[in-house]
C-alpha cells in the first residue's frame, strides 16, 4: 500500500465525524418544543468543543511511518492493526457521543414535555377540583330545591285536597240550599196563591157580611119601628084593656133586649172595620208579596252567578290539574309552584266568595221563612177572627130569630088583648046597668062577674105557663149552644156510623186480599192458556200460545209460497224477467224489520225500566247504608268508592281494590285517600285496624262513633240536646 492510497484511507475515516455534524443539527432540529431549541443548539456547540478534530497528516509523518512500515513490516502491520482498533474504538466512541448527545437532546425534551405535562396536569386537576366543587354546591342547590319543591308541592296537594273536600261539601251543601230554595219557592208560590185567593174570599166574604150587616140593621130598625108603634097602639088603648104589670114587664125586657142587640151590632160594627182595616192590611201584605217576588228573581239571579262561579270553579280545577301534569313532568320549576300557589289563591277567593253567597242566601231564606211564617200565623189569626166573627154572626142570628118569635109572640098577644077588650067593651054595651055594675078606673078594681073572672084567671095562668115553658125552652136552646150535648151524642152517632164503615171497608180489602190470592194462584194457568172459567165450555182455544205459535207458522208458510211462486214467476220469465227482487221477498223481509224493530224497542223499553228499578234500589240502598251504618257511599266507575259520615262531612275516606289474579276470590280493598275529619287519633286508628288487623269496617265503626261523639258534644254545646 502507497502512502497516497494510505493517506485516502485515512481522509476517510476521519470524514465520519464531521458528516455527523448535519445529523445532529437535524436531530436539533427535530420536532420538540420551540423552546428547546436553543438548549440543543448549545449542546451541539460544547460536543462539538469537546471533540477532538482529526487534522491531516503531514507529509513528514507520513515519511516517518512509511519508513518504519519498511523497515519492520510485522510491526507495521501490528501498529497497523493497533491502530485500526484505534480507529474502530474511535468511531465507536464518536458513535457513542454522539447517541449520548441525541439521547440528552431527547431527554431535555422528554423533560421539558414532561414539565409541560405536569403543568397542564395541574391546571386540568385544579379545574376538576372547582368543576367538581361547583357541581357539588350545584348538586347540593339542586337537591335543597328539588327537597322544597317537594315540601311545597306536598303542601299545595294537601292543599288542594283540603280546597276538593271543602268544595264538594260546599257544592253538596248549594245543591242542598238550591233544593231548599225551590221548595221554598214553590211552596212560597203556594202560598201566595193560597193568600190571594184566601185575601178575595174574605174579600168577598167581608162585603156578604157588610150586606148581611145593613140587612139586619134594616130589619132590626123595622122591628124597633115596629115595636114603637105597638108601645103607642099600647099606650093609647083605653086603660081597662092594658096589659098587666107582667106584660109590662115582657115588653120592658124585649126592650131591653133589643138595647142590648143594638149595642151588640154596633159592637160588631167595630169589629168588622177592624176586620176591614185588617183586610186592607193583608191587601197591603198581599201587595208586598210582589217585593218578595222581584227578590225571589234576584235571588235566581244569585244562584246563576253561584253556578257561574261553580263552573268557573271547575275550569281552574281543570287548570290545577293542568299544571299538576306539567309540574309532575318538569320537576324543579319554581314558576310553576308560583304558579300552583297562586292558582290555589285564586280557588280560595272562589271558595270565599261561594261560602259568603251561601251564607248570604241562606239568610235570605231564612228572613223569607220568617216572613211566610208571619204571614201564615196573621192568616191563621185572621181565620180565626173570621171564624169567631161567622159564630157571632150565628148567634146574632139565633138570637135575632127569637127576638123575631117574642115580637110576634107580642104581636099576638097585643091582638089577643084587643079583641078581649073589644069582647068586655061589647058585654058591657050589651049588659044592662052596665053603667052601675062596671066601672074601670085607674086606681080601683074591675067589678067582673065570677065566671069572667075564673077565665081571666085561667087565661093569665095559661099565659105565665106559656111564658115560662117559652122562656125555660130558650134557656134550654142558650145550654145546648153552651154545652152541644145534641151535637156530641150526633158525633158519637157519626162514629158508630164510621166504625160500621171501617169494618165495612176491611171486608172489602179481605174480600179483595182473597180474590189476589185466587188471581195469583190461576196466574199459572192463564198464562198457559189451561183456566176454564165456571160455567164455560172451550170449543176452540183461539188466544193460546199454541194458537200463536201455529199462527206464526201459517204465516211463515205462506210468505216462502209466496216467494217460491214469485221465484218460479221470475224463472219462467227468463231473460225476459226483471232482475229485481221479488216483492213477496221484500214484503216478508220488511215484515221480519218490523218484528225486530218491535222487539228491540220494547228490549229497550225494558232495558230503560231496569235501569229505573235499578236507580230507584239503588237510591233505596244508599239510603238504608245511611240510616242503618251511618255513612254515605259514593261509587265511581272504577271501582273505587267513598265513605263518609254523616255526623261529620269531612271525615271522608276513599277506597280501590287491590287488582289480582284471583278472579273467584272477594276483591281486596285499600284506602287511597282521606279527608281532614275523623279525630286526632285517626292514623293510629288507621295503622291498627287496617294494617295491622286488616278490617275496614271495625275502621269504619270506630270513625262513625268518634264522629257521633263529636257531633254530640257539638249539639250539647249548642244547646240543641
Amino acid at each position: 500500500m502507497n502512502p497516497e492510497e494510505r493517506r485516502t484511507r485515512v481522509t476517510r475515516a476521519t470524514r465520519p465525524p464531521t458528516a455527523t455534524r448535519p445529523t445532529i443539527a437535524s436531530q436539533a432540529r427535530t420536532p420538540g418544543s420551540a423552546s428547546t431549541r436553543p438548549a440543543l443548539r448549545s449542546v451541539a456547540a460544547s460536543t462539538l468543543a469537546s471533540t477532538p478534530v482529526q487534522r491531516p497528516i503531514t507529509s513528514t509523518k507520513r515519511d516517518s511511518l512509511q519508513a518504519e512500515l519498511e523497515k519492520d513490516p510485522q510491526l507495521s502491520s501490528a501498529k497497523r492493526q493497533q491502530r485500526t482498533q484505534a480507529f474502530s474504538s474511535s468511531i465507536a466512541q464518536s458513535s457513542l457521543e454522539r447517541q449520548v448527545v441525541s439521547l440528552q437532546a431527547t431527554k431535555n425534551e422528554l423533560e421539558n414535555k414532561l414539565r409541560d405535562k405536569d403543568a397542564e396536569i395541574e391546571r386540568l386537576e385544579t379545574e376538576r377540583r372547582f368543576l367538581s366543587d361547583r357541581e357539588a354546591e350545584e348538586k347540593g342547590a339542586r337537591q335543597s330545591s328539588h327537597t322544597q319543591w317537594e315540601v311545597e308541592k306536598r303542601n299545595l296537594h294537601n292543599t288542594l285536597k283540603t280546597l276538593r273536600a271543602a268544595y264538594e261539601t260546599l257544592q253538596e251543601e248549594h245543591t242542598d240550599l238550591t233544593d231548599e230554595h225551590d221548595r221554598m219557592r214553590r211552596k212560597g208560590a203556594s202560598e201566595q196563591d193560597a193568600l190571594r185567593l184566601e185575601v178575595s174570599r174574605l174579600a168577598k166574604h167581608l162585603e156578604h157580611l157588610s150586606q148581611e150587616l145593613e140587612e139586619y140593621k134594616t130589619v132590626s130598625d123595622d122591628r124597633a119601628r115596629r115595636i114603637a108603634e105597638l108601645e103607642a097602639a099600647a099606650a093609647s088603648a083605653p086603660a081597662d084593656a092594658r096589659p098587666d104589670l107582667a106584660d109590662r114587664s115582657s115588653d120592658d125586657i124585649i126592650t131591653a133586649e133589643l138595647a142590648r142587640q143594638t149595642t151588640y151590632i154596633s159592637t160588631l160594627e167595630r169589629r168588622n172595620e177592624r176586620l176591614s182595616s185588617e183586610v186592607d192590611a193583608l191587601r197591603a201584605r198581599h201587595a208586598s208579596v210582589e217585593v218578595l217576588r222581584e227578590e225571589n228573581r234576584s235571588l235566581q239571579k244569585k244562584v246563576k252567578a253561584v253556578d257561574e262561579l261553580r263552573e268557573a270553579l271547575g275550569q281552574a280545577e281543570a287548570e290545577r290539574d293542568h299544571w299538576q301534569q306539567q309540574a309532575s313532568a318538569k320537576s324543579g320549576d319554581s314558576t310553576q309552584a308560583a304558579e300552583l300557589a297562586a292558582e290555589v289563591s285564586k280557588l280560595r277567593g272562589a271558595q270565599a266568595q261561594l261560602a259568603d253567597d251561601l251564607g248570604n242566601k241562606s239568610a235570605a231564606l231564612r228572613v223569607k221563612q220568617t216572613e211566610l211564617m208571619v204571614m201564615a200565623g196573621e192568616l191563621d189569626a185572621a181565620k180565626r177572627e173570621l171564624d169567631a166573627a161567622k159564630s157571632e154572626i150565628d148567634e146574632l142570628k139565633d138570637k135575632e130569630r127569637r127576638l123575631n118569635d117574642r115580637v110576634t109572640l107580642g104581636e099576638r098577644e097585643i091582638g089577643f088583648l084587643k079583641s078581649m077588650v073589644s069582647t068586655y067593651e061589647r058585654e058591657q054595651d050589651n049588659a044592662p046597668g052596665g053603667d052601675e055594675s062596671m066601672s074601670v078606673d085607674g086606681d080601683s078594681s074591675t067589678a067582673i062577674s065570677p065566671a069572667a073572672t075564673l077565665r081571666i084567671q085561667s087565661l093569665e095562668e095559661l099565659l105565665a105557663e106559656y111564658k115560662s115553658t117559652n122562656e125555660k125552652l130558650a134557656a134550654e136552646v142558650a145550654r145546648a149552644g153552651e154545652h152541644p150535648s145534641d151535637l156530641f151524642q150526633q158525633t158519637e152517632h157519626l162514629r158508630a156510623e164510621l166504625k160500621a164503615s171501617e169494618e165495612k171497608h176491611a171486608e172489602t180489602l179481605e174480600q179483595l186480599d182473597q180474590l189476589e190470592q185466587t188471581l195469583f194462584e190461576l196466574g199459572g194457568e192463564i198464562a198457559g192458556g189451561r183456566y176454564v172459567p165456571p160455567n164455560t165450555r172451550i170449543l176452540a182455544a183461539t188466544d193460546s200460545p199454541e194458537a200463536h205459535w201455529f199462527a206464526a207458522r201459517t204465516e211463515a208458510l205462506e210468505a216462502l209460497k209466496k216467494e217460491n211462486e214469485a221465484l218460479r214467476q221470475q224463472i219462467s220469465e227468463g231473460a225476459n224477467a226483471n232482475a229485481a227482487l221479488p216483492q213477496a221477498s221484500a214484503d216478508a223481509w220488511q215484515h221480519e224489520k218490523a218484528a225486530l224493530t218491535q222487539e228491540l224497542a220494547q228490549a229497550h223499553k225494558r232495558w230503560q225500566r231496569l235501569k229505573q228499578v235499578f236507580n230507584a234500589k239503588a237510591e233505596e240502598f244508599t239510603e238504608t247504608v245511611r240510616n242503618v251504618l251511618g255513612v254515605k257511599v259514593a261509587f265511581f266507575g272504577n271501582g273505587s268508592v267513598r265513605v263518609t259520615s254523616v255526623y261529620d262531612l269531612e271525615a271522608q275516606f276513599a277506597f280501590e281494590p287491590i287488582k289480582d289474579g284471583n278472579a273467584g276470590e272477594a276483591r281486596k280493598m285499600r284506602m287511597v285517600g282521606k279527608g281532614r275529619g275523623g279525630g286526632e287519633d285517626v292514623d293510629e286508628q288507621m295503622e291498627y285496624w287496617i294494617r295491622k288487623e286488616g278490617s275496614i269496617p271495625c275502621f269504619l265503626a270506630t270513625m262513625t262513633l268518634v264522629s257521633f261523639e263529636k257531633w254530640k258534644q257539638e249539639q250539647i254545646e249548642k244547646g240543641a240536646l
